[in-house]
């Protein structure tokens, strides 16, 4: 797990919070798969992918209910993306 601070201007942090949590993962579609049921009943727009970065990483990220950005990431090839 890795706590890191944000720029401001990150859509998926509104109001003044700054911090996201970074869970690096194995596999992040079967996370996805695992959690999904609870993802659909988020509110619009909190929930984004799993996806696959240009920096090499496929991630999903959630907004908590407290504004925090809570990522779930793996390492992929960046040839991939």
């Amino acid at each position: 797990m890795r706590i890191m601070e944000a720029g401001p201007g990150n859509p998926f942090q509104p109001g003044t919070r700054r911090f996201a949590y970074y869970f690096d993962c194995r596999d992040v579609d079967s996370l996805y798969d695992e959690l999904k049921p609870k993802l659909e009943e988020q509110p619009a727009g909190n929930v984004h992918g799993p996806t696959d970065k240009p920096y090499g990483q496929r991630e999903l990220l959630v907004l908590a209910p407290d504004g925090n950005l809570i990522a779930f990431g793996q390492a992929i090839d960046r040839r991939e993306v």
